[in-house]
């Protein structure tokens, strides 16, 4: 039923952001996650942006919220 509202959700969603947060937030709660991020790949700049929950830490939110896509981070 979790997984269902997610879905939902998702479906009303206008901007990347919000697909993010969603799942960050609700998505990762569904499959009984404490905490995780999301990797949205921009290949314009050539990074990869991570949506985190605040369970990471603000230390780990602030050092890889964006990453390079060559760096040896499994996220890129």
């Amino acid at each position: 039923a979790a997984m269902a509202q997610v879905v939902l959700r998702l479906a009303a969603v206008e901007t990347v952001e919000d697909i993010t947060g969603i799942l960050a937030d609700a998505g990762l709660a569904a499959i009984g996650a404490d905490g995780g991020a999301i990797a949205v790949r921009d290949g314009a700049e050539g990074t990869v942006h991570l949506t985190m929950t605040p369970s990471l830490g603000a230390s780990a939110q602030r050092r890889y919220s964006t990453i390079p896509l060559d760096s040896r981070l499994p996220a890129a």
